[in-house]
């Protein structure tokens, strides 16, 4: 016969409310256990219903915890391209900038535009807009580590997060993925759209808070949109001059 010392802990730290049905059994154990001449039998049927109820109740759990991961995955998702989405991005940047100031490390943030997108819209329709942003995800996913991290932040916009970033190895990514952004094409109704992005790369440092981050890189971003416009602006004018 199992003693009633050992059925004490269970009555005592039950951590379910006193009406569920794990209380009752417990609380019937524990008067059944003081009873002179309580079988055995009943004290281990007790028993049995405790467990039984215990690891029904950890499989609801943790089914319901799964469900709430999965919610928590959807509400950091853009659903278009699979990215995160800005919350996510931003929840992504604290946590590396906050291990950044604890380790002392350095990194790379990438805000990029995808330029003429609108165009693309007003012309080709958003079918090939919603085109131009998947493949900019994918090309994104494809030049960067697994332990980096990818955003769409709204719109045309983009942002990486080069996770302890600052080396030769993230700059020649960084130049890859450049490459690979302003030399890509979709097809779309037979025909082959260009894609071009402006990107600002800055680099992070132990102390600096997401905001300053996010506004440094923001502007630049657009310090090279303005290199780049000045440049085509410069080159059509040469081209216009050979051909008079």
């Amino acid at each position: 016969m199992i003693e009633p010392r050992l059925a004490k802990p269970i009555r005592l730290n039950t951590v379910f409310s006193p009406a569920s049905p794990l209380s009752g059994l417990a609380e019937d154990l524990w008067t059944a256990m003081r009873e002179d001449g309580a079988s055995p039998q009943r004290s281990w049927a007790l028993m049995e219903k405790i467990i039984e109820f215990a690891a029904q109740s950890e499989q609801r759990l943790l089914a319901q915890s799964g469900r709430i991961e999965q919610l928590e995955r959807l509400c950091m998702t853009d659903e278009l391209t699979g990215v995160l989405n800005r919350r996510g991005f931003l929840s992504a940047l604290g946590h590396t900038l906050a291990s950044a100031t604890r380790h002392h490390e350095h990194g790379l943030i990438a805000v990029i535009d995808m330029d003429s997108f609108k165009v693309i819209n007003d012309t080709h329709g958003h079918d090939a807009g919603d085109a131009v942003l998947k493949e900019a995800a994918r090309i994104l996913r494809q030049e960067v580590r697994t332990t980096d991290h990818i955003g769409r932040l709204g719109g045309d916009e983009f942002a990486v997060i080069f996770v302890r970033g600052e080396t030769s190895g993230t700059r020649k990514r960084a130049a890859r993925m450049t490459a690979a952004l302003n030399n890509a094409r979709i097809l779309h109704n037979g025909l082959r759209i260009p894609m071009k992005a402006s990107i600002g790369f800055v680099t992070y440092s132990p102390g600096v808070s997401p905001e300053d981050v996010m506004i440094r890189a923001d502007r630049a971003m657009y310090r090279n949109k303005r290199q780049r416009q000045a440049s085509r602006a410069a080159d059509a004018e040469i081209a216009a001059r050979q051909s008079a």
